[in-house]
Parts: structure tokens; C-alpha cells; sequence
């Protein structure tokens, strides 16, 4: 199954990165006091963290696909899949080793967090136009939005709250669009 072409793929992923420069800063001055922090997360800051999550992964992809173009798929496929699993074993364990926390937060914030996807996959689905591939890419980058950048701020923030909610963003949108995926697939 494929999720529309390469460059429209990677144009959501640089889109999404371009406006997280100061959507970051500005929701991370919002959320802070919520988490009891005040922020002062400053647009560079982002841009490093984007250079570093996304643009040196991005140029040692390309580098891979230049100089081994017949194995490329096949490497950036186990890559994927090996960070996908270090990514929700992580998710997992930190839900399961402050699970306290979840349970301060209650069930109604763990259902608003897979209402959220649920409703941005919506929103990507009926705004990704009429090619089937392209469509599925767009919700779920709507749904999942930039995960890898979330998981780098959350890092910056000591204690383990922020982390822990973003986990569980993790595995909400998981159980959200698992089953999209799957029934996309069957209609492709």
C-alpha cells in the first residue's frame, strides 16, 4: 500500500517542520504553565532539534539511496521498523512504569487525546484530495503530526510528566490509526 509519492510525502514532513518553528515555542509558552514550567523554548532551539530529528536523518537517507540505490528500500524498511519498535517499547514501558500519572490525568484525558486523532484523521482523509495514496498520507500526518519533534522537547523538560502524556499521544494514535491503515489497505 502506498501512501502517495515521495514528494508529496516528504513535502507534509517539511511543511510540518517548516510552521513547528513557531508553533513549537508558541504552544510550548501556552502548555508550560499548565506543567507548572515556564518556557522559553526560542524558534532556533527548534530549528536545531529539527536539523537534528529531521534534516541529518533526511541527508543519510539520501547519502544511502545515492550509494546503494538497489538496497535503499530495503534499509530505510528495517530502519523504520526498528525505531518504530525501540519507539513503542520506550512508549510502553514509561507508560507502564508511571502509570500514576495517567491515572491523575484520568480517562477523559486519554480519551480527548484519541479524540484529537481521531479527528485530525478525519480532517487529513476528507482534505486529501481524490488519489487514494495521497489521501491516507495526508490524514495520517494530520493525526500523527511531528511525534519525533514532541518526544525532543519533551526530553528538554526534566521529570517524566511531559514525556509520559506524550506516550500516551504515541500509543492513542496508534490505536487510531492502526485500524485506518488497515482499511485503506483493503480498499487499495
Amino acid at each position: 500500500m502506498g501512501l502517495g509519492s515521495d514528494d508529496y510525502v516528504l513535502s507534509l514532513v517539511v511543511a510540518a517542520s517548516v510552521l513547528a518553528i513557531f508553533t513549537v515555542p508558541a504552544w510550548s509558552a501556552v502548555l508550560g504553565p499548565m506543567f507548572g514550567r515556564q518556557s522559553q523554548l526560542a524558534p532556533m532551539e527548534v530549528v536545531l532539534l529539527i536539523s537534528k530529528s529531521f534534516l541529518l536523518p533526511l541527508i543519510i537517507g539520501m547519502l544511502i539511496r545515492r550509494f546503494f540505490p538497489d538496497n535503499s528500500e530495503s534499509i530505510a524498511d528495517k530502519i523504520l521498523n526498528i525505531a518504530g519498535l525501540v519507539l513503542s517499547i520506550s512508549a510502553l514501558i514509561l507508560l507502564i512504569t508511571h502509570w500514576q500519572l495517567l491515572a491523575q490525568a484520568g480517562w477523559q484525558a486519554l480519551l480527548a487525546l484519541s479524540g484529537l486523532t481521531l479527528v485530525s484523521l478525519i480532517i487529513g482523509h476528507l482534505m486529501g484530495g481524490e488519489e487514494p495514496g495521497e489521501r491516507t498520507a495526508l490524514a495520517v500526518s494530520c493525526a500523527t503530526r511531528h511525534l519525533g519533534l514532541a518526544i525532543l522537547v519533551a526530553a528538554a523538560v526534566p521529570g517524566p510528566k511531559t514525556a509520559v502524556f506524550i506516550a500516551a499521544y504515541i500509543v492513542s494514535s496508534a490505536v487510531v490509526a492502526i485500524p485506518y491503515l488497515r482499511w485503506q489497505k483493503k480498499l487499495m
